[in-house]
Order: structure tokens, then sequence, then C-alpha cells
């Protein structure tokens, strides 16, 4: 099971997104350390359609918008942690001949 986080980017969020990545991405690299962050990215076109975040366990989806600059700072806004049941599928592998 994996849990989801999607954020909105709040009013007038977008045109500062830039200005604080670099604080978001050193928190980010910080928290993934822990292992706990699977993929995070934005929706494009970015920043002004949100983005996306996906944990291995619901404690780090709640700890990790707590701390994001992207939250603190007033730009974005966290959705509730909702439980993701995906289906992953490997790569395909090409036939050797």
């Amino acid at each position: 099971m994996l849990y989801v986080v999607v954020y909105a980017v709040a009013e007038g969020g977008a045109e500062q997104i830039a200005e604080v990545y670099p604080r978001h991405r050193a928190y980010l690299d910080d928290f993934a350390r822990t292992g706990q962050v699977v993929l995070i990215g934005p929706m494009l076109p970015a920043p002004a359609s949100g983005s996306m975040a996906v944990f291995r366990s619901p404690e780090a989806a709640e700890a990790f918008p707590q701390g994001d600059p992207f939250v603190l700072e007033g730009l974005a806004v966290p959705s509730a942690v909702r439980e993701w049941d995906a289906l992953e599928f490997p790569p395909p592998t090409l036939a050797q001949g």
C-alpha cells in the first residue's frame, strides 16, 4: 500500500514557487533519505497545476507537508492523505535471440 498527497497551488502561489524551490528541494532531499518518498513532482503545466507526492507510510505522508517550505510559506495546500492500492509493472525486457 502507498500513500498519496496532492498539492493544490494556493492563490498567488505560482509566482513564488521558483523562489522557494531551493528550500523545498533541500527539505525533500533530506526527507527522501528516510526511504519513505516513492515519487514526487509537479503536474503539467507546472507550477500552476499543483503536484503529487507518494509515500511508503501514512506517517511519512502526514509528516512531509508539515515541514515543506511550499506549505509553510503558503504557496501550496496539501490534500488529506489518501491510501493508494497501486499496481506496479516492471519494464518489459527485450527477448534475446
